[in-house]
C-alpha cells in the first residue's frame, strides 16, 4: 500500500468505513464512500500523470472511476494510451456480486475523432473473471510507479541500451472501501511483478471488447481479438 493508499484509508476509515480485502465475492464488502482523491484532482494518487487527464475529458469521465458512491464495492478504470494508434478507456463498477456496470471509449490519441463509447452491464462471470484477474495479477499489492534502468551491464563488460520505441501507457486505478490504489507504467517491459499489468489490462479490454465490437483494440489485443 503506498502513501497515497495509506492517506486515503485513513481519511475514509475516519468517515466510519472499513478496508475491505478484494476477494471474488463483493456483496459482503463496504460501499465505496464519496472522496475527493482521485488520479486528476488536487489530492493526486499519483503524481506527474496528469496528462492523462485530457483522454478522461474527452471521453467525458468523471475525475474518480466511481459514480454511484454509497453503492459500488469496487471499481477499476483502466487507461491504455499508444504514441501513434488508439486510447481505449474501460471502466467496470462492481455492485455486488451479480451487478456490474461497463462504460468503455475508444479514440485516436490524436483528439481529430470523437470517441466511440458504450454503456452495458456485465455477466455475473464476467465480474467473477475480473476480481479473479485482480487478485491473481496483485494489482492492490503493485507499487504505483516504477523506473526500469535503461542501461543494463552486459558480461563482456559492454552495456546493453533499452529504450521504448512506439509504446503505450497503462493506468489502471481501483477504488474499494477504504483504498484508493492506481498504478501507471510504459507498456512495452514488465519484469517479476510487474509481468501481471499487461494481463490485467488485457482482460478489462476483453471484457468490454466483448460488450463493443467497434472497440478499437488490435494494438492491444492483436489478433486476439
Amino acid at each position: 500500500m503506498n502513501k497515497y493508499t495509506s492517506t486515503l484509508s485513513a481519511l475514509l476509515l475516519a468517515a466510519g468505513a472499513t478496508c475491505a480485502q478484494a476477494s471474488s465475492s463483493v456483496s459482503a464488502s463496504d460501499p465505496i464512500l464519496m472522496t475527493d482523491v482521485s488520479l486528476c484532482g488536487p489530492h493526486k494518487l499519483i503524481e506527474g500523470i496528469g496528462a492523462d487527464c485530457s483522454m478522461y475529458q474527452r471521453a467525458g469521465e468523471p475525475a474518480q472511476p466511481v459514480t454511484h458512491f454509497g453503492k459500488t464495492r469496487v471499481s477499476f478504470r483502466l487507461l491504455w494510451s499508444t504514441a501513434l494508434y488508439n486510447t481505449v478507456i474501460v471502466r467496470i463498477e462492481v455492485i455486488s456480486d451479480t451487478e456490474a456496470e461497463l462504460h468503455a471509449y475508444g479514440m485516436s490519441t490524436r483528439g481529430d475523432e470523437a470517441p466511440l463509447s458504450v454503456h452495458s452491464f456485465l455477466h455475473p462471470a464476467e465480474i467473477r473473471r475480473l476480481l479473479r484477474d485482480a487478485d491473481r495479477y496483485s494489482f492492490w499489492a503493485l507499487a504505483s510507479t516504477r523506473d526500469y534502468p535503461v542501461e543494463t551491464p552486459l558480461p563482456n563488460g559492454k552495456v546493453m541500451m533499452q529504450f521504448c520505441a512506439d509504446s503505450g501507457d497503462i493506468t489502471i486505478e481501483g477504488f474499494k472501501a477504504g483504498v484508493a490504489h492506481a498504478i501507471a507504467r510504459e507498456d512495452c517491459r514488465f519484469d517479476g511483478s510487474d509481468k501481471g499489468i499487461p494481463k490485467f489490462a488485457r482482460t478489462m479490454t476483453k471484457i468490454a471488447k466483448a460488450h463493443f465490437a467497434d472497440l478499437p483494440t488490435y494494438y492491444f489485443l492483436g489478433h486476439d481479438n
